[in-house]
């Protein structure tokens, strides 16, 4: 379960920075590194939830 946890503290706190970014104004490669990141984290929170569930 900690996993899980972690996990989404991880995506909640990329997509708080991704926001606060697009509010002061980010260049494009900037918003395309933090769609990578935002969409690995939640990526992986689903893989950790379906292994969790699974087992």
């Amino acid at each position: 379960m900690l996993p899980i946890i972690i996990s989404a503290i991880t995506l909640g706190f990329n997509l708080g920075m991704a926001i606060s970014a697009l509010i002061k104004g980010m260049s494009k490669q900037e918003a395309r590194w933090y769609k990578i990141a935002n969409i690995g984290c939640l990526l992986l929170l689903l893989l950790q939830i379906f292994i969790y569930y699974r087992l």
